[in-house]
């Protein structure tokens, strides 16, 4: 067995027999739980909380009185050793905790790309209840989260400076220039932190390397659009991989 120190708790996982987990998954993960972290940071809605008789730490938010309560370490854990997608997620009702309920919340990861983390998915969860759980992300959200199918590995793409690129990373990158295009700058933003986000995560991109080769794009894309996409953000992360002019001063 071998064991990572992470945040939200200690990752256990086989280290021999017959399907050991692959390093590179295993970095992917753990770059992805490093986000989530820096996320949590900024956030004051969502509440860390040890589980009782363990290290782990779970992620808590209060809506209308419930809390939802997402175990990290065992969303990782499952799917890297037994490659179970879903998200480990609960619904705690009640305003009295002793007589409280407990549903499991069944949120499918169903990745459109291959070998993606699902610390991503995890991420995605947490900026929408930091932001209060909009509508439209929430749906387009968890329609990632929770559809079955999606295209399947294509092979190999081609590169973006020395970032291999698969032929689903070349589609997205074909989406956001149609959007740019045919006059929807906003999709194109909000698609563009998204691949960016996966870049980092997904394949270990240093956030300036990522900026510096999607520049092409967000060179065509006029400030202002940038901005605005800013002020909607609840978090600064949001930001992280768009260009500077995206900040606010």
């Amino acid at each position: 067995m071998c064991s990572h120190k992470t945040r939200f708790g200690t990752l256990t996982l086989p280290s021999e027999g017959n399907e050991p987990v692959e390093q590179h998954r295993i970095d992917a993960e753990l770059r992805g739980l490093c986000l989530l972290g820096s996320i949590i940071d900024k956030t004051d809605v969502w509440e860390e909380r040890v589980l009782e008789g363990s290290d782990r730490r779970l992620l808590v938010i209060v809506i209308d009185g419930d809390e939802v309560r997402i175990d990290v370490i065992e969303t990782v854990h499952r799917f890297l050793v037994t490659d179970d997608s879903h998200l480990a997620v609960t619904l705690y009702r009640g305003r009295n905790r002793t007589v409280a309920y407990e549903d499991e919340v069944c949120i499918l990861n169903t990745p459109l790309y291959p070998d993606c983390a699902i610390a991503d998915a995890l991420v995605s969860l947490v900026l929408l209840g930091a932001a209060g759980w909009p509508e439209s992300g929430t749906l387009n959200v968890l329609w990632r989260l929770t559809k079955n199918g999606g295209p399947g590995w294509r092979g190999r793409g081609s590169k973006m400076g020395g970032i291999n690129l698969t032929a689903e990373d070349i589609d997205e990158i074909r989406d956001i220039q149609e959007a740019i295009d045919i006059g929807m700058p906003m999709a194109a933003v909000d698609m563009l932190q998204i691949f960016a986000q996966r870049l980092h995560s997904s394949k270990g991109v240093e956030m300036e390397d990522i900026k510096h080769h999607l520049k092409g794009l967000t060179d065509t894309i006029a400030d202002c659009h940038f901005q605005k996409y800013a002020q909607h953000q609840t978090l600064n992360s949001d930001l992280l991989f768009l260009p500077v002019k995206a900040h606010p001063a």
